[in-house]
């Protein structure tokens, strides 16, 4: 059951999150090394973000629906539900932001 949920999350969660993510930095010329490890961070912080979905699908879901409507931005979400990942979203806010191109 925990792969089938692990599954889901990945797919309407943690794949939009990283696909928009990376579309970002690689249309901004991110170095290609902190691109990775921005989406080694998302992909280590998967337990972290299914305890968080188990406890409040509906805040999962309404991140799905906030992310997808343009409301909110993917790293901010992915900060807010993995602090982990923020040293790696701070390193490349420039190129989120569209400041800086390599």
């Amino acid at each position: 059951m925990s792969e089938i949920l692990a599954a889901l999350i990945s797919f309407f969660l943690l794949n939009p999150i990283e696909s928009e993510l990376s579309r970002r930095l690689e249309e901004a010329r991110a170095p290609r090394e902190q691109i990775t490890s921005l989406v080694q961070c998302t992909r280590q912080a998967t337990p972290v973000i299914a305890g968080r979905v188990v406890e409040d699908p509906m805040w999962a879901a309404w991140q799905v629906y906030d992310i997808w409507i343009g409301g909110k931005r993917p790293e901010s979400v992915l900060v807010e539900i993995a602090p982990a990942c923020a040293g790696p979203v701070n390193i490349l806010k420039p190129y989120l932001d569209g400041a800086l191109r390599a």
